[in-house]
């Protein structure tokens, strides 16, 4: 059972840092976009009488530029025998279901959570040994394939 004791060597915890998204600089042109798609929709639904709708999408326009021009945070992640710890945030094995290693470029963990309102969390594994980080996290939780949900995709199609 060479396996067995290789899982039972490994470390007590495993720690690392990534950054919360990859950076993507964003052209004026983006906020041009940004700002013609929102400006057409609002002014679409004042067409239908729709004042709420139409403040709203001026509202969430704005954030997105707002949030498309923030760099990212560097995030501290932390695999401990109780559960995974982003910078002050803890998630306990117990509140997660699932794992899974995504090794396409940029390689990252998928964890299912139990939690309705954020069902996925994605972790970037930077300089992090796949397989070590596979048999740590199999003493915790079972291994069940995910794919990247689509949400996230577009997010990073489209920048963020």
């Amino acid at each position: 059972m060479p396996e067995q004791e290789n899982i039972e060597r490994i470390a007590e915890k495993i720690s690392w840092q990534t950054q919360e998204y990859e950076f993507v600089h964003k052209t004026s042109e983006w906020y041009w976009v940004v700002g013609i798609i929102a400006a057409g929709i609002a002014i679409a639904s004042l067409f239908f009488g729709n004042i709420l709708f139409a403040v709203l999408i001026i509202v969430a326009a704005f954030t997105v530029m707002l949030f498309g021009a923030r760099p990212p945070q560097t995030v501290h992640c932390e695999l401990t025998n109780q559960g995974l710890k982003l910078n002050n945030e803890f998630h306990s094995f117990k509140s997660l279901e699932s794992f899974w290693i995504y090794l396409q470029t940029p390689a990252s963990i998928i964890f299912k959570s139990k939690k309705m309102l954020s069902p996925y969390i994605i972790i970037p594994l930077e300089y992090l040994n796949p397989d070590n980080t596979r048999a740590f996290i199999l003493k915790h939780l079972p291994e069940e394939e995910h794919q990247i949900p689509f949400a996230e995709l577009l997010s990073r199609r489209l920048g963020f």
